[in-house]
């Protein structure tokens, strides 16, 4: 997003399950509708306390645009954390394709991996 971020108005849906100030929001590009949940733009006061039915600015990548926030990245380093997690879950999923065995997999059954 950092190389190629737009701004748009999104409308804040509701308050987001995942806390830490953070809210579900919908926006649309070319005419279609995209939704994301990201926290609130603490950096501009007139947005910082957005709720559901509010509009908010929202800044999405013009080659990805279901990739958004509701405040301008600064670095790479913010958007790091969440890469780091997304990277690690899709390796899991690869190994559990891979080898369902393996103890990276993702345990699909209900059954306990053997002790002993």
């Amino acid at each position: 997003m950092l190389g190629d971020c737009q701004e748009g108005m999104a409308v804040v849906t509701k308050e987001s399950w995942a806390g830490h100030n953070t809210v579900v929001y919908r926006y649309t590009v070319n005419k279609k509708e995209y939704f994301g949940s990201s926290m609130r733009n603490w950096r501009q006061p007139k947005y910082s306390k957005v709720r559901a039915g509010d509009q908010s600015l929202v800044y999405f990548s013009a080659s990805h645009p279901w990739l958004s926030l509701l405040y301008k990245p600064q670095t790479v380093v913010e958007g790091l954390p969440v890469l780091l997690i997304a990277l690690l879950l899709e390796l899991c999923a690869i190994a559990t394709i891979v080898n369902p065995t393996s103890k990276w997999a993702f345990n699909l059954s209900h059954e306990k991996r053997g002790a002993g």
